[in-house]
């Protein structure tokens, strides 16, 4: 297992098309995880012991965006997990949907787990560029949003979460904002209250 301050590079691409792919015998599922980081927090408490409780039947690659990988600390040993990093060239947002696409064809995920506002670029990259199916979890907003959310990612956010993306919430509040503000369509979005 990686230190947490030493993200490694991404695997090579075992397919150009990854669809299907774990359904082969004796293959794990791979998950691309995509959060703002993975230091110790609610959403990262969560997906290590989501990690855990599945053991090895599943690969979790984890991409921090902040680069604190610490609750990696929380996986058990034995569970296969990596942290993965993107290219320097992403941190220009218009290149980012393009780092996207290539991280996830070298992580060669059959599902991509995106978390919050920090994920939404990373699903659209997905959505748009990729080829994996995807999930995006929305647990909350920053300050910034906490009474109002912001028109300009409502709008990339009804762009990305479009076509097919599910969608996880934890209250009965963000389904509504999910319906009336992104438009969403109730049949992607599932209530899955934080402790189930």
């Amino acid at each position: 297992r990686p230190s947490p301050t030493e993200p490694v590079a991404a695997t090579p691409a075992r397919s150009p098309r990854r669809r299907g792919r774990a359904s082969k015998p004796g293959m794990a599922t791979r998950l691309l995880h995509v959060l703002p980081g993975f230091g110790t927090g609610g959403i990262q408490t969560q997906l290590a012991g989501i990690a855990n409780a599945l053991g090895d039947a599943f690969v979790h690659a984890i991409l921090p965006i902040d680069g604190d990988a610490s609750c990696l600390a929380r996986i058990a040993p034995g569970v296969p997990v990596e942290v993965v990093s993107p290219p320097p060239w992403a941190r220009a947002p218009l290149r980012r949907p393009l780092a996207a696409r290539a991280l996830l064809r070298a992580c060669a995920a059959d599902l991509v787990v995106t978390y919050n506002w920090s994920g939404v670029e990373w699903c659209l990259g997905n959505r748009l560029l990729g080829d994996a199916p995807g999930l995006h979890c929305e647990h909350g907003f920053g300050v910034e949003e906490a009474g109002r959310r912001l028109a300009r990612r409502n709008a990339l956010r009804r762009l990305a979460l479009a076509g097919g993306i599910e969608l996880v919430v934890p209250s009965r509040s963000l389904e509504r904002i999910a319906r009336e503000e992104w438009g969403l369509a109730p049949r992607w979005i599932r209530v899955v209250a934080n402790g189930v």
